[in-house]
Order: C-alpha cells, then structure tokens, then sequence
C-alpha cells in the first residue's frame, strides 16, 4: 500500500454554451476495421464450407478474441471462429468476417474515455448481412440475436454467464438490440450487405472512466434452416466498422504518441501530437515540455516511468490526451565479493575474490580502483576494513562489501568465554554510561534510581545491544539459548515456564502440551566440550540437570531459591558445591571481599554514584555474623573456579562458565547494608522500590567482583596474571523485569510496555553486554537485533570451533559484528515467536515478528484468541480485541500505544504494505519444511478443530470511493491570490501540501496540517504560481498525531 497520493489540480473557467453546438466528426482509427485476409486462403463464390478459414480462437490481426463458447449446435470449439471473402457489394469491400454463434471479437482503440467531454457522441457503424439468399421456407438467413456495440477497453465475458443471456458481456458501454441485422421486412438476399449504426452520447460518468473506448462484435445465430456443410443455420457476417467521435466546440486531439513506449533511463523518446481547432497557444505538454504548435513532435528523455499530457483549449472546452513512458531499468549488476580469511592478525593477509556480470565498470575503496569484473586479490590492511565493491552498468549500480577484522587475538589461543545471566532483571533497571544498552537516540532509559557501576564499567569496556531479545520468561529463554533453537523445533519443545495453561477461567482454545528440552539436545555446551573447553554451571538451569546438557561442573544448580540466606552455614536450596562459601559473614571475609579494593583501588562498596556522581557507599560492616546471602556465596565460588584456573590446575584448556544468578527473582531479599542505602536515597522517576534497589547493586557487585578476578586472578592487587583478554564476557538477563502489581518491591519497566511474561516490550527487551578486551571494542554501541538462539552460533563462532553438521539451528552469529561492530554491519533478519498458550495475565495465543523495514523498528503481533483477558487484568494487562492484528513501530513508539493495524483508512495507506511483508515473513516461518519443525497449535475448545495458522496478509481497509484519499477541489481567490485546497482527510492525521511545475520536482508549501474531520480544506500562498505556465499540487499523508 501506498500512503502516498498525487494529484494535479488544474483550476478551468467553464463557460455555459446557450446555443446549439455544430457536430463535428472526426473518425477514430480502428485496427484491420475490414478483416484483410490473405486471399490465397479462401476461393471466390459463395460462403460454402470450402470457403471459410477456420480460425479456431484466433480472431484477425487487431483483434481479440472476447469469448468463443460453442453454445450453438453442439459445434467444436476449434470451428466458432471463421472468415472467408466474397464481392459482395463492391463498394462495401471484398473481405468479411464470420462469427460463429457464441463468439465475440473486440479491439481498443487510442481513445481516451478521459479525454472526452460531456456532450461528444461516439458513433459505430457496421456493414453486415446475409451469407446467401433464401432458405427452403422462402425466408432469408438471418442471425436475429447478434449485435455490437462500445466498450470501456475490451469487452469481457462475465464469469459463467451463457452467451446470449442477459448482461452476459462486461464493461459494456452502449450495444444495438438484438435483431438488428435483418429484420423481417429486409430482406438481405444475394449476400447483400447493409449499413447499421449506434450512437452514444458520452456523460459525465463516462469521462471519469479510466479505459480507452474499445468496440466490440458479437455473433448468436438463433435462426433455423438447412444447408450442407459447416455453414448449416445463420450466422453473422460482418464488414467495414468504422468509428467516428462527434465532438461539441472545442479542439480534437488526433493523435499523441510515444516513440518508443518503454525506454531504459537515458534514452530519448519521440513524442508526436496532432491537434485540430484548437486556439493559439493553448495546446500544451506536462510535465516539462509546455506549450507546443497544434501538429509536431519533440524529445523527451525521462529518467522515471511518466505519464505525459496534452491539453487543448477551444470555445471555453479543454481536452486531454495521455501517454505513459515506462522507463524500464536494465538488470542491475550480479556481484559477489569475499574475504577469506575474515580475521587476520596485524600483519596477515586475507584475499579478496569477487565476481561481476551486467556491469561496465568495477570499483572497489579502500585505495584498490578499478578492477577487471573476475579477479582476487591479497590485502593486508593496519586495521579492521570494510571493503566496497561497486558495479555500474546499464542497470545501474549495486554494491557491496566485504570485512577484514584485524584481531590481535585471532590466533589458535581459545578464549575462555564466561556468560552471567540475570534473573528478571529489566532493560531500564541499570544505569551505564552514554553508550549503554539502554541508550537510544541519546537518551538514556536507565534507572535514576538503582545504581551499577559495575555493569557501567563493563559497558565502558565492551559492546552494548540496545535491542536484545529473549523469550518470554525463564525457562524458554535458557532452552533458546542452550539449543540454539526456537520452541518449535524439537531440540527445544519449552514455549513457556510449567504449562501453556496458566489461564484464569475457561478460554476459548486449549493450548498443546508443553514439552520438555530433550536430554539429546546437543547444546552450546556439547560443542564447546567436544572442541576442548572445560565447560562449569553455577546457579539456575531450570531446564534440567546441567550435566546432561554439556556442562563438567555444577554449581548450586536448582529452579529457584526460597530463600537468599543461608541459615546455620547452608542454603535450604541452590547449595550445591557452596559449603565451602555459605559460613557467616565474617570482619575477615567483609574487609577483603566486600570492602577490598581489588585491582582497580576503588572499593567494592565505594564504587556506586548518584546522578550527580556523589560516592553513594555502603556499609558492609553492619553484615557481620549474619547469615551469608546467596548472591556472594556464588559469586565466591566462580571466583575461587576462575583463580583455580588461571592457576593452571586444569591445563591450557579453555573454560566455559554458565553463570546464572537466581537474582533478582523473587523473593526479593536485598542484604541489609544495600537496603538502609537506599532507604535513605530519594525515589527515582519510575523506580521506588529500595528493597529491589539494594537487590541490583548486589547484582551488580557481584559483576564487579567477577571482573576483578579476572583482571587479577590470583587476587594480590596486581594485573600481571590478567586473563581479560583472553575471557569474552558476555551479560544480560533471561526476560524482562516483573513490575510492580500486587506489591512495592518490584521494578518499573518504562517506557517499554508490560512485563515478564508477556509479548511486548517489557517482557522481551533485555540489556545486553559483551566484553573483551582487545578484540571488542570498548565504548561501543550496535542497534543490531538479537535473539536468545543468535549465542549458540555466536558462542561457537568465537571459539573457534565448527558448528555440528546437520543441525538445524535458528539462530544467527554476530561474532564478526561484535570484533568490529562500525565495519562489520549487521542486518538480522526478523525475529520471531510464536505462544500457542495462555500465561495468566500477561500472555494470550499468539505469534509475533519483530523486523527493521526502512530504517525502522516494527513489531506485528497476531492474537488466536481475542477475547481473553485473564483475570482481573491490570492496566498493562491484556484487553480484548476487535481485531486478531496489531502493528507498532518501536522506533516511534517504544511504549507500544498506537496500533497501527487499528483499522483505520489512514493508517492502513501508510503501513498496510509493511504489515503485509511481516505477515508473509511469520507465515513462511511457522510453515517452514525444515528439519524438526513442528510449531503446535491450540485447539477450539468447543469444536477441537486445530487453530490455523494466521494469513500471509494483513486484511485491506476499504472505504467508499467518494472517501478515498484524494484531493476533491482547488479554488483561487482572485483578490489575495491564496489558493484554498479540499482532500478527504481522517481526523487526528497529519497531511502536508506540496506544489509542482513539472510533476517530478515538488517543494513544501504547508507543513503539519493536523485533520479533525473527515474533509479538509487549506489555504495558502504558493510563491512559485506566477512563475509557472501550470502548477500541480499534491497532498501527502502523515502518521497520525
């Protein structure tokens, strides 16, 4: 669709004509108007059966074939159409067509129905008769049934309609009655041949067509008789039609042509008119020609398919002619372009090789100049390059590029790789610097409230995501990201967490059985083990036991926490392998631990600033001989792996860490020191909760102190041991943060919509982090999309270790983006999800694609069950539905709370088409043919018939042609000169006025103009009016306000 409308208004003086107009004729050219034939094929005589050229479906040279049925004694189809010639008045001509019954032949002709005027007569006059003299009975041979007649382009059977009955032609404009050809009381005998003839007057309606006036004969024969051959019973004989215009005063456009019609940009085009009784200067030719003599030609060399216009002016009438020019672009150039390797280290060489057809010239940057269009060639270049291959050819030019990352750690050296995965934790509930991942278009969403310089550090020496996504909630979000898989396919089965049922009350459909993550599954985990890493989980899984999933070591694995303490030096649960670190707080452990400064001399419990950047401490001491809280018990273990380690107790092998805090799920339960910090600090904006407050900053300290070790492994102040460089470090959390409803001590997720849980933004968006020094870069920030399948290939990819053959993995790597993430660009196709269950309050049935089209962000949710709300529902809870359809643009309305599949006609000209693509792109997902696809539908509840699976397209919004988007008048005031413009509008859209003298250059003349009804109307002043011959004004439609 198209939210784009031009319209030419022209403003006439029509003068009133009292007196009686003279007709003049003017004849219209008609293609073959007396059926030539080649002689040869036919003999001279009477039309006997030998005497016929049988045409099957082929009717003459220009002319079409409308219908051929064989109604009329059970003739074959191949014989309906036939001709054949006879002198039968010579005057009349010697050639002549014969339909059989049933069949109609029709042509266009280069009238345009709009350059007519009300008041023009269309004359159409055919010669026909008789095929021989009398029949047995004495009578003639007549067909009473057949006739002709006009049409607005050609004529078309109407679908299943019988020949002969009523209206059983199409686009239809004027035809004789049946019976016309021979009345009784005229008898054609011998052949004779008879003149009959039409006359339409052409109305108001009839200019408004947007054909070309076409004619059209048609052949019935009802009569009866006997004879031989295959000319047994009547049947009509045509010849010489001719069509003339009788037109009122005024100019007659006879001819205006385009030599060629189709062009490729550049080439000339040779437009020819002839104009009769037209006045002086008034024959004219837009766009960009302007006024001409009545009869000639010019050049014209459009770069764009246009559409150019003749008018002339007589006696107060103006006439118009078009011809359109396709300008038809040549095939672009076909050009690929690689590097081979993509990363090098400082001094290597990768070698470009590339390929071109269909272009004259190659190019590529980067000091390399013109290339022959096949070749290879080895670079070295000091630092990550993009290099830009650019072909031009008649076609035009296409381009692309390929990357060389210089990577001083692109060696055979394995990077340890370390994944921290937050529990609930929101995309605003941190606060990093100007390019963190909350950070969009200079603005920062992160909390004002909660403080994180550890996750800020982080930011500041890596690579932030600002549109990271992951499932829904927790469960799903780690199978996602453990398989690489989306719930659909079977190497993943978790859609949601426990059931697809969590449903209040009885919904209208029943969901599938939800599934569990195969132990078979060959997870991240397997591959990294296989290629020689030592693989450790410490925290939640939630997916099942990490063992069977890849992982050598588990650490204080469980579903979830009761409680964050420990009580008598144990946790009740997720203690496994923590007995070494679950003993009180002691002055010892709070002094080198949570007061010690660690490699970076600031300490652990200073680090954290207000907005202002005042040192916002806390005080740890107050923990002494308190129960140890669950977050520093595992933060004290993986620390305690990572020194073990850099200590060489495993060797030279590589590890993976799963690092997965059960924070800050619930129960929230901040340690005390954190908690009197911020009961003490003001609220923030959105965030109020100091019990939440004090559970992030524990979070976050836990990070600090995880890249304190491996700043400083062996934990003596010193770096000399790092194994920064060597570790890629990557954070974010499993879903979105669970906001406030029922209780204080939960987080805000504004401005995105909801919560964990559900669909939209706030259930979905996450941070995401990824560090390593050397080769991410630092202070950088990508716009990229990411889904929770993209880590599994990403992960592997950076490894180095090869993917497993036959895999059907869903995600897509961004290891090359994240080296060098400004050379390097990105362009993820779609994300998807798909949710055949309920989720309480925050999630009902339904699939969802999430794409960048044009520079923008947009997100098309489909709903299976409308009318389910949950219950009792809070404010961002679910609602019901008119329509299964909602669109949003995230980078307009990151809040999601203007629907733009509303149904209005406005906002389905604007973003109809992009809803159709989205709709086409989740279609062909959840239908895909691919290796353990199976996405689950529910069920009616009712009827048990299986859901389908929502259309490729987003149902059109039509109105009433008399409300469609279009400009309806222009008026000129004749004493400001300020010209006053009327569309149909919508009320609450913006439309914006633009004016041109060619049609192809527009400039803005009024800007803004919000709609408060269903008509507009603006006057303005146009500065370019009395510099032109002709200006053409056009309204553009605007998102709404």
């Amino acid at each position: 669709m198209n939210g784009f409308r031009r319209l030419a208004c022209t403003a006439l003086l029509m003068l009133a004509m009292l007196a009686v107009q003279t007709m003049r004729a003017q004849p219209v050219p008609l293609a073959n108007s007396s059926f030539e034939a080649d002689r040869s094929l036919a003999a001279d005589g009477a039309f006997g059966s030998g005497d016929m050229t049988d045409l099957g479906i082929t009717a003459p040279t220009g002319w079409s074939v409308i219908t051929s049925d064989s109604t009329w004694n059970n003739r074959p189809n191949t014989d309906e159409i036939a001709f054949g010639w006879k002198d039968i008045v010579p005057a009349e001509g010697t050639q002549v067509i014969n339909l059989w019954a049933g069949s109609v032949i029709g042509q266009t002709t280069s009238l345009e129905w709009s350059s007519l005027v009300p008041g023009d007569q269309l004359r159409l006059t055919v010669a026909a008769g008789d095929r021989r003299e009398l029949r047995p009975d004495g009578l003639p041979y007549f067909a009473d049934e057949s006739f002709f007649g006009i049409s607005d382009g050609l004529a078309a059977r109407k679908t299943g309609a019988v020949p002969g009955a009523a209206d059983w032609l199409a686009n239809v404009v004027a035809r004789s009655a049946s019976g016309w050809i021979a009345p009784p009381e005229i008898v054609l005998k011998g052949g004779t041949m008879k003149d009959f003839a039409i006359t339409h007057e052409v109305t108001a309606a009839d200019v408004q067509r947007a054909g070309r006036v076409g004619v059209f004969l048609a052949g019935i024969g009802t009569s009866s008789g006997t004879s031989n051959g295959t000319t047994v019973q009547a049947q009509s004989w045509w010849d010489d039609v001719r069509l003339e215009l009788l037109t009122i005063a005024g100019p007659f456009i006879e001819e205006f042509a385009a030599t060629p019609a189709s062009v490729v940009p550049g080439q000339p085009v040779v437009l020819s008119w002839e104009v009769y009784n037209a006045e002086d200067g008034t024959v004219v030719i837009e766009p960009s020609v302007g006024t001409v003599a009545a009869v000639g030609s010019t050049e014209v060399t459009p770069q764009q398919t246009t559409t150019y216009t003749i008018t002339a002016t007589a006696d107060g009438v103006a006439r118009t002619r078009s011809v359109t020019i396709e300008v038809v672009s040549a095939s672009p150039p076909v050009i690929t372009l690689s590097a081979t390797p993509e990363r090098i280290l400082p001094g290597q060489s990768s070698l470009l090789s590339w390929s071109v057809s269909l272009a004259d010239s190659v190019v590529i940057d980067n000091g390399i100049g013109p290339v022959d269009a096949t070749g290879s060639l080895a670079v070295s270049p000091a630092e990550s390059t993009a290099y830009r291959l650019t072909a031009t050819g008649p076609g035009g030019s296409t381009s692309t590029t390929a990357v060389v990352v210089v990577d001083a750690t692109a060696n055979p050296v394995r990077p340890n790789i370390l994944f921290i995965l937050a529990d609930d934790l929101g995309w605003t509930d941190i606060r990093t610097g100007p390019s963190g991942p909350n950070v969009l278009r200079g603005v920062n969403h992160g909390s004002d409230y909660y403080q994180t310089p550890n996750l800020s550090r982080l930011a500041a020496q890596g690579l932030s995501f600002t549109h990271a996504y992951v499932q829904q909630n927790c469960q799903p979000t780690r199978s996602a990201m453990l398989s690489g898989q989306h719930p659909a396919r079977s190497g993943n089965n978790l859609y949601n967490v426990s059931s697809l049922s969590r449903a209040d009350g009885t919904p209208a459909l029943v969901p599938p059985t939800q599934g569990t993550m195969p132990t078979s599954t060959t997870t991240y985990a397997d591959v990294l083990k296989a290629a020689g890493y030592l693989t450790a989980h410490f925290g939640k899984a939630h997916v099942g036991t990490p063992s069977t999933l890849g992982f050598d070591l588990t650490v204080a694995e469980a579903g979830g926490l009761g409680s964050y303490f420990a009580s008598g030096g144990s946790f009740a649960t997720g203690g496994s392998g923590l007995s070494a670190w679950s003993s009180n707080y002691t002055s010892a452990y709070i002094d080198a631990v949570l007061k010690g400064p660690g490699p970076i001399a600031v300490p652990l419990h200073r680090r954290a600033s207000n907005l202002s950047g005042t040192i916002m401490p806390n005080d740890p001491d107050r923990l002494t001989g308190g129960n140890k809280h669950h977050i520093d018990a595992m933060t004290d273990a993986a620390c305690d792996y990572i020194t073990k380690h850099a200590a060489g107790a495993n060797g030279d092998r590589p590890f993976l860490m799963q690092l997965n805090h059960f924070a800050v799920h619930v129960p929230i339960q901040p340690r005390a020191d954190l908690k009197a910090k911020y009961d003490a600090l003001p609220k923030g904006t959105y965030h109020k909760s100091a019990a939440y407050a004090a559970f992030v900053e524990h979070l976050d300290q836990a990070v600090g102190r995880i890249l304190d070790r491996l700043a400083d492994p062996d934990g003596d102040g010193t770096t000399v041991d790092s194994i920064a460089e060597d570790t890629l470090v990557v954070f974010t959390s499993d879903n979105g943060g669970s906001i406030a409803i029922a209780s204080s001590e939960f987080t805000d997720n504004h401005p995105l919509r909801d919560r964990k849980g559900s669909f939209w933004e706030g259930g979905l968006r996450v941070p995401l982090i990824v560090s390593r020094s050397g080769t991410v870069p630092a202070g950088a920030q990508s716009d990229t999309l990411v889904h929770t399948v993209d880590f599994y290939p990403t992960l592997v990819e950076h490894a180095g270790a090869a993917l497993p053959s036959g895999l059907a993995l869903d995600g897509v790597s961004f290891d090359l983006h994240l080296r060098a993430p400004s050379v390097a660009r990105r362009h993820r196709a779609p994300l998807f999800y798909h949710f055949p269950g309920y989720m309480d309050n925050r999630a009902r049935p339904m699939s969802v694609a999430i794409a960048r089209i044009n520079g923008a962000d947009y997100k098309l949710v489909h709903h299976y069950d409308t009318s389910y709300r949950g219950n009792n529902p809070p404010p961002e809870g679910l609602k019901a539905l008119s329509s299964p359809w909602e669109l949003y643009n995230l980078s307009d309305d990151l809040s999601e709370t203007r629907n733009l599949a509303d149904g209005t006609y406005s906002n389905h000209l604007l973003y109809g088409a992009i809803a159709d693509e989205l709709a086409a792109a989740l279609r062909g997902w959840l239908t895909q043919q691919t290796p353990g696809w199976n996405a689950k539908m529910p069920t009616v509840r009712a009827t048990g018939a299986i859901v389908p699976y929502p259309a490729a397209d987003v149902p059109d919004v039509d109105v009433a042609p008399d409300r469609a988007f279009r400009a309806t008048a222009v008026a000129i005031d004749p004493a400001t000169g300020r010209i006053a413009l009327t569309w149909n509008s919508e009320a609450g859209f913006v439309y914006h006025i633009e004016g041109s003298s060619d049609l192809i250059h527009w400039q803005p003349l009024v800007s803004d103009i919000v709609a408060i009804g269903a008509a507009s109307i603006h006057s303005f002043d146009d500065p370019q009016r009395n510099d032109a011959q002709r200006r053409f004004y056009r309204v553009r439609l605007g998102p709404r306000k």
